[in-house]
């Protein structure tokens, strides 16, 4: 294992057939690229995540949202983004 490597287990609702769930962090702008192209962008003026097309999502909980944030710094109006991706084995 290098340096800065996390290895974490996932829990069993989360791992399908052929495919895992993983969620993403992201600030205000992220791309994340795979073998088959990109599969999540989000800048000031388009958003592409390939979660929402994908059927697959629906074996997993919370498929119905791609996308969601939270308050990154307490008390002001700052937001970390989540990102729900598939991952292929």
């Amino acid at each position: 294992m290098k340096n800065g490597e996390i290895i974490q287990r996932l829990k069993k609702c989360y791992v399908g057939k052929d495919c895992c769930q993983t969620m993403f962090p992201f600030g205000e702008k992220a791309t994340i690229i795979s073998p088959q192209g990109i599969i999540f962008h989000l800048d000031d003026n388009d958003i592409i995540n390939s979660y929402s097309l994908d059927e697959r999502r629906k074996q997993f909980p919370y498929n119905n949202i791609p996308i969601h944030y939270q308050k990154y710094i307490p008390y002001f109006d700052t937001y970390m983004g989540y990102a729900n991706e598939l991952n292929n084995w």
